[in-house]
């Protein structure tokens, strides 16, 4: 059955979106691999040795 409408935008956003676009409330985007044990223990070693943001983005 086709639409009664007829689709006349100049973009249409379902074909022009990213596979990667995360919609607003969209979920937890695809993950390409598993966080290894190691890379999560050193994250979190950071975050709580670290004052502010400054600190962590110069570290990290």
């Amino acid at each position: 059955m086709q639409p009664k409408f007829q689709d006349n935008r100049a973009v249409n956003l379902e074909k022009a979106l990213s596979q990667d676009f995360i919609p607003m409330f969209g979920g937890r985007p695809l993950r390409s691999a598993k966080i290894g044990r190691d890379d999560s223990l050193d994250l979190k070693i950071i975050l709580n040795t670290t004052r502010d943001v400054e600190e962590f983005l110069s570290k990290y």
